[in-house]
């Protein structure tokens, strides 16, 4: 299948879950809605999966992430698109439970089926699931350090077999980086895959049963789903081209800050240049929110703070790295 544009993805992204009867979310969440602690709106939907009980719903959200590492990948500003489940199930240990296995199945599958919808053959993607892992108690120094004990994830063998089955290249990790969980109370928790295709990850699966309660894990409803980064997803369609080759704004962004500093062109600037235009980006999207908390203010300052060395190393003015932001009003 030929995806011309990243219009025409969505478009196909769309049609694919209204195909199966999924609720389609035609709203985007508030860039500086109070859903994370001093940040923006870093994942899509987060508020309508966290009340998830019965049923389903695909979206595309619009995303906010100022402490993201730019490369040719990662941008400041981009969509994530969100298939979320919920199902009123819960059981006393839910990793063994045969309902949850049978919830996983059906994720994984409906991901698999969607990807091949687009053309893309699953023995062409690259993934991660997890191996048996600790997170939490006197070891907590990331996004387990809400929790005050110790508890044991056992491999997640159902990934590990379906992906088998689907073709999908796939291996074990011993790393958090496979566990959904974020330290903050109520927060979901449970295991999840990573995807990646032509060098580019691109999707997260996720399977959570637990949330964190006054720093334990406790039971709940069964919550999942996959997230697509829809630009990092339109990069591997068109054999894993960096943003700046592909999307008209980012191009055009360029032409426009190599007129006032050719180095911007240069490799040896490169990481500077992007930082300037997905940074130029963000801040027009900052632009217009009125309400901003005590902790986002911080990180915007530290956002500024990055973005004006970048532009000291480029020799770009203030005067003109004005102007690539409000250039981006007009792409």
């Amino acid at each position: 299948m030929v995806v011309r544009s990243e219009i025409d993805l969505r478009e196909k992204l769309h049609t694919y879950h209204k195909q199966l009867g999924i609720h389609t979310l035609d709203y985007q969440s508030p860039i500086s809605g109070m859903q994370f602690q001093g940040e923006f709106n870093v994942s899509g939907y987060h508020r309508e999966v966290q009340q998830l009980v019965d049923g389903s719903f695909w979206g595309i959200d619009r995303c906010l992430r100022l402490q993201e590492e730019v490369d040719g990948y990662h941008s400041n500003v981009f969509h994530m698109g969100i298939y979320a489940k919920g199902t009123s199930s819960s059981d006393s240990n839910p990793l063994e439970s045969g309902h949850f296995k049978q919830f996983q199945s059906s994720i994984l599958d409906q991901f698999i089926d969607l990807l091949t919808s687009l053309g893309i053959d699953p023995k062409n993607l690259e993934a991660t699931y997890l191996e048996r892992f600790d997170i939490g108690g006197q070891s907590s120094v990331g996004r387990d350090r809400a929790l005050k004990r110790t508890y044991r994830f056992q491999t997640d063998n159902i990934s590990k077999l379906q992906l088998e089955y689907r073709g999908v290249p796939c291996y074990p990790l011993r790393s958090i980086q496979n566990i959904d969980i974020h330290p903050f109370e109520m927060s979901l928790v449970g295991p999840r895959v990573e995807v990646a295709r032509n060098g580019v990850e691109f999707a997260t699966i996720v399977y959570d049963c637990f949330r964190i309660h006054d720093g334990e894990l406790m039971p709940t409803n069964y919550i999942g789903g996959y997230a697509l980064g829809v630009e990092r997803l339109f990069s591997t369609l068109n054999e894993g081209k960096e943003f700046i080759e592909i999307f008209d704004r980012y191009s055009a962004a360029l032409e426009k800050l190599a007129f006032y500093v050719p180095v911007a062109r240069s490799q040896l600037h490169k990481t500077d240049a992007l930082t300037i235009l997905f940074g130029a980006e963000a801040l027009l999207q900052i632009r217009g929110v009125t309400s901003i908390s005590r902790g986002q203010k911080k990180t915007l300052a530290k956002f500024k703070k990055k973005l004006d060395i970048a532009r000291q190393n480029l020799g770009l003015s203030e005067e003109e790295f004005n102007a690539i932001v409000d250039f981006y009003q007009l792409v």
